[in-house]
This record gives structure tokens, sequence and C-alpha cells, in this order.
């Protein structure tokens, strides 16, 4: 969950896809890349641009949302 009013935060280079909906960021990475992306997410909560984060497997609520709303972008 993004901090309100902030910008999207730069995406490292493991983040695979990404999906921003209001204050919730949604990313796609693969298992091997959990630890760095934990690493990540505390960084933004240190600088007050994330308020918080999780970590979980793709549900169908993501599947919603990623299909109904929101912008979605295949990151290179």
């Amino acid at each position: 969950m993004m901090t309100p009013g902030t910008e999207d935060p730069f995406l490292p280079d493991f983040v695979r896809t990404s999906n921003r909906v209001a204050n919730r960021l949604s990313i796609g990475l693969k298992e091997v890349d959990v630890a760095r992306s934990i690493d990540w997410a505390q960084a933004l909560m240190a600088q007050g641009v994330a308020e918080e984060y999780g970590l979980g497997a793709t549900s169908l609520e993501d599947a919603y949302i990623r299909l109904t709303g929101g912008r979605e972008q295949e990151v290179a």
C-alpha cells in the first residue's frame, strides 16, 4: 500500500509486472527474488513512500483487479 499522494516508486530490475490501482501497488516477481523484494519494500516504508506491504501468491482478487481496472505495465 503506497502512501496517499505518492508517485509510483522506481521499480527494481527483478519486478516482472506491476499494477497500481489507487494506493495499491502489486508486483509480479520470481520466487528467487522474494528476499530482495522484501528489502525493497522495507526501504520504501522507511522513506515514507509505502505504508505497508504483504507477500503472497497471486489471488483471485489480484486477477480481478488486473482485468477490471487500473493500469498494468510489463517491465522489460
